[in-house]
């Protein structure tokens, strides 16, 4: 997936089809902002046949303030590093702190497109039409986690957290946060359920209305195709937010996660 043809893309249709504003969706498997070639089954942002397409490419390709929403239909797409990155990008970025179980978004499609053209409440509605539809299924296919994203409150989160977070070290405690990924090893924790550790205790009622600024809508299931065979997890807690935490065992990702812009706002 080569940025440089997503970028042409967008000026064609901008060329091509001036409108008062533009929205996007984009399709893929993905791993939100985790680097190219760093899985098994590698995704990154985004993926056509072997040719990937990382988060910070993606984000070069856009136009700053072109599109009023993009709608991230993409596993992991709902990070805090994701949204950061995409912040000058779109108003509203709605994306998904686990995977995305097949078929996604596209039975309410046709039904809902409408809903896409009056921002803010549209998407709302948008947004809970897919999490209903996702409710009304069962087994592993009820299954889903989605959050709305209003980009403009993100610097004040990140700006609040770089001036009231610890240095603790919470390596002993991963496997006590919540997480939305079904690999032996985790990459993808509740934000709030992180942050609210390395916080004071009369901090964390202002963490969570900071994180509920950056909210229009969230919602998740019970649990995540939790069921043994697909290694599946109870969801106890779901922030609208995922982010990765620094593990020694991944220095190569630890490495990479320093350059992304929601690390360096929060840490330096």
């Amino acid at each position: 997936m080569d940025p440089a043809v997503l970028s042409r893309v967008v000026q064609e249709v901008v060329r091509l089809y001036p409108a008062d504003s533009y929205g996007m969706i984009f399709f893929s498997h993905a791993s939100g902002w985790l680097p190219e070639g760093t899985l098994t089954a590698p995704r990154s942002m985004g993926v056509d046949e072997e040719s990937e397409m990382e988060l910070v490419e993606f984000a070069a390709a856009l136009p700053d303030k072109l599109f009023d929403f993009i709608i991230l239909e993409t596993c992991f797409s709902a990070g805090i590093e994701l949204a950061y990155e995409l912040k000058d990008k779109a108003d509203y970025i709605l994306g998904s702190s686990a995977e995305i179980v097949s078929p996604g978004f596209r039975p309410i499609y046709s039904g809902y497109m409408n809903y896409l053209f009056t921002k803010e409440t549209g998407l709302a509605g948008f947004a809970e039409q897919a999490f209903e539809w996702v409710s009304s299924q069962s087994g592993i296919y009820q299954s889903g986690t989605l959050s709305l994203i209003r980009t403009s409150a993100l610097p004040a989160l990140a700006t609040w957290l770089s001036s009231h977070i610890s240095e603790t070290d919470l390596s002993d405690q991963l496997e006590d946060i919540q997480h939305f990924d079904r690999y032996t090893y985790r990459l993808f924790f509740d934000l709030e359920d992180y942050y609210s550790r390395l916080v004071d205790e009369n901090d964390r009622e202002t963490l969570s209305r900071l994180i509920a600024d950056c909210l229009i809508y969230k919602a998740a299931t019970s649990s995540f195709m939790d069921s043994y065979a697909y290694r599946g997890f109870v969801i106890n807690q779901h922030s609208g937010f995922t982010t990765y935490i620094l593990q020694n065992e991944f220095p190569y990702l630890n490495e990479q996660y320093q350059q992304m812009s929601w690390y360096k706002a929060v840490y330096r």
